[in-house]
């Protein structure tokens, strides 16, 4: 008979970076799409709990089963904030952002300058790359003689 161990769980949860995922019916959810190769997120609705981690979520008019894993919980259900849901998925998977088209033409970055940062260098001044001072020798390779018994060294 096994006992489950609650401190072991816990331990094992913590290390691995496990969540403890649950959602109550009516939860406003973002749900995983899969179209052929590619995944999109869309908004949904927890119907039900169907298994452990399973849940029945209303996605548009249509029903589907998803994973906990495929979930994540949406803190709005104003359309006009849905710009944001993408927001947040960057930040819950700490993703960079690729800049649209409009923002790609309109903002070019230039260098940025703190007033806390030392004044740098002059561009006069050619920079030298530092070079390593180690020797290297060719490497020697071994050539089978069968007639020798060994190739050891002493």
């Amino acid at each position: 008979m096994l006992v489950h161990n609650q401190s072991m769980e816990s331990q094992f949860n913590k290390h691995h970076g496990a969540r403890n995922r649950a959602f109550n019916p009516g939860d406003p959810v973002l749900v995983r799409q899969y179209h052929g190769n590619h995944e999109e997120w869309s908004n949904g609705k927890i119907l039900k709990r169907v298994g452990k981690v399973l849940y029945k979520v209303l996605v548009g008019n249509k029903v589907c089963v998803r994973h906990a894993n495929q979930l994540r919980p949406r803190y709005h259900d104003d359309p006009s904030m849905q710009c944001h849901d993408m927001d947040t998925l960057f930040e819950m998977f700490d993703l960079p952002r690729k800049p649209t088209a409009s923002q790609s033409t309109s903002f070019s970055p230039g260098p940025i300058r703190n007033a806390e940062q030392a004044p740098s260098m002059d561009d006069s001044h050619d920079y030298q790359p530092r070079r390593s001072t180690r020797t290297r020798r060719p490497t020697t390779r071994l050539r089978m003689d069968p007639h020798q018994e060994t190739y050891v060294r002493s």
